[in-house]
């Protein structure tokens, strides 16, 4: 297993204890100034340190390079892994049709309720796979390793329980939680070949694309006030991205663009 740090002592823990059945843990940490890596050295002595980024894709890809085993999981401090992971898991590894496993992600929004609907359920996430020193991150943030999808299988035996500590949809005044993803995505999109008019008009479409997609079509409404208000979120997070880009483009570049 593979893990990734960051001032993580009120998580981390948690994590350990549900992954503690594995053969070897890997710990890169981005110089947490708490006790998480005090922690951590209970359950490993596999740590690792890597400088501080806004997005973990990096930080994985060094982390894999360590990991010696032939498969490796991926999990987040905040996250753990279902009850009864471990027979499952090692009987998936012994497929040889299959490099990677996608598990399905609950996102919870208190100790007890998790997002069942819209965008945030099944949240598959591609956490399993082979190490054969081919599967890497693009280096982009929020993608998933470069693993054919012919060569992947969904696993709904087994989920991922993401808990409420950096949790961007559980209250509208967590929105400044996504606050460093909106100015990385904002500024790839600014430097992309995407015409800036496009890109402001976006804005206003953006927002409520994304509520109706989540909420009505993807059935969020089943989710009451809990969906609603994540597909709120989950709209200003996207027409942020592309006003963020505006303002970028239009500070390199002058407001004569327009």
């Amino acid at each position: 297993v593979v893990i990734n740090t960051l001032n993580e002592e009120k998580n981390i823990k948690g994590c350990l204890e549900s992954i503690i059945w594995v053969d070897e843990i890997v710990n890169v940490d981005m110089n947490s100034d708490d006790e998480t890596r005090v922690i951590v050295k209970k359950y490993t002595n596999n740590i690792y340190i890597f400088k501080k980024c806004y997005f973990v894709e990096a930080s994985r890809n060094f982390s894999i390079e360590k990991a010696s085993k032939k498969w490796i999981l991926i999990l987040d401090a905040d996250e753990t892994l279902s009850d009864g992971a471990e027979k499952i898991i090692r009987k998936l590894t012994e497929d040889k049709n299959f490099d990677g496993y996608w598990f399905p992600r609950r996102n919870y929004i208190n100790d007890k309720t998790y997002l069942k609907h819209g965008y945030f359920y099944p949240d598959l996430q591609l956490r399993l796979f082979r190490n054969n020193g081919k599967i890497k991150y693009s280096g982009v943030i929020h993608e998933q390793p470069n693993i054919p999808n012919n060569r992947t299988k969904v696993i709904h035996e087994v989920f991922i329980n993401h808990n409420t500590s950096h949790s961007k949809y559980d209250s509208f005044f967590h929105f400044h939680r996504l606050f460093g993803y909106i100015k990385i995505e904002g500024t790839q999109l600014s430097k992309s070949q995407e015409n800036i008019l496009k890109i402001f008009f976006d804005i206003p479409k953006l927002f409520v694309r994304n509520i109706y997609r989540s909420f009505i079509k993807l059935k969020g409404c089943k989710d009451g006030y809990f969906g609603l208000r994540a597909a709120i979120i989950f709209g200003l997070y996207k027409s942020s991205i592309n006003a963020y880009a505006v303002y970028k483009r239009c500070m390199n570049y002058g407001t004569k663009i327009f």
